[in-house]
């Protein structure tokens, strides 16, 4: 059964915009999602933390039954105001942040050094939940998970994953004291990405597209990967070199089912 529906008012609509802002998201703990694909999407992770919906009159009659929280309606200009998008998709989600990871890490990991394109993070989550991973650690410094461009570009599955924030060096250092391998994706790397094995627990690393991997963190890394090509293009971009290593960690991990 949907939700009783009631209008958006002028308050509560001039409080959502703000959480376009970082410093408003942090106080107030809560994420704007956008879309009904990545609204349903989102609503099916087990982080998922939602408070409420915001739709336009157009849906109002057709609504899923995934839609089962408070559900207020609004104008598709007021929905542009609150997702930045001049031709929003009709319906956005407001959510409580997840809270902190405080379960047993995952046997594989990946750690994302100061990946500051939103849109690079987001489309990396998808993937990475595509193929099975679901942990997910952030350097300080790095974009904000939470931003609505990041959010839409993992389409909604965010809450599918594990995100540890301000992960430091010395918790590296501690993953690889208790028995994680670091593994490096570099340009020149010593071992080729089809010839890599999977050891029993694995922290992927990638660094951004401009400065890469910090010393300090190449230094832990036990491996070096790098992905063969024609030689022609220098780099590929980080979310395309990302999910071509997390087919190969699927695809070892199939084999070892089999």
């Amino acid at each position: 059964m949907n939700p009783e529906l009631s209008p958006l008012s002028n308050a509560r609509l001039k409080e959502i915009v703000k959480l376009q802002q970082k410093k408003y998201r942090d106080v107030r703990n809560r994420f704007i999602v956008s879309g009904v694909t990545t609204c349903q999407a989102f609503v099916a992770g087990s982080q998922a933390r939602p408070e409420y919906f915001i739709i336009n009159p157009e849906l109002s009659g057709t609504l899923p039954d995934w839609v089962n929280c408070p559900t207020l309606i609004t104008t598709d200009e007021n929905l542009a105001r609150i997702t930045g998008e001049p031709q929003p998709q009709g319906m956005v989600l407001i959510s409580e942040k997840p809270g902190a990871v405080e379960t047993r890490p995952a046997n594989h990991i990946i750690y994302l050094h100061q990946i500051n394109d939103p849109g690079n993070l987001g489309t990396i989550i998808r993937s990475a939940v595509h193929f099975g991973l679901n942990e997910i650690w952030l350097a300080p410094e790095s974009c904000d998970p939470f931003q609505l461009k990041a959010v839409r570009s993992s389409s909604g599955y965010i809450s599918h994953c594990r995100l540890r924030q301000q992960v430091t060096v010395t918790q590296l250092q501690e993953a690889a004291a208790s028995g994680y391998q670091l593994t490096a994706l570099q340009p020149d790397g010593e071992t080729a990405l089809s010839a890599w094995q999977q050891p029993p627990k694995t922290i992927f690393c990638f660094g951004s597209e401009a400065h890469g991997l910090p010393p300090e963190i190449s230094r832990l890394c036990r491996q070096r990967v790098r992905i063969e090509g024609s030689g022609t293009v220098e780099s590929l971009n980080l979310g395309i070199s990302a999910a071509l290593v997390f087919y190969r960690f699927f695809n070892l991990t199939r084999q070892g089912k089999e």
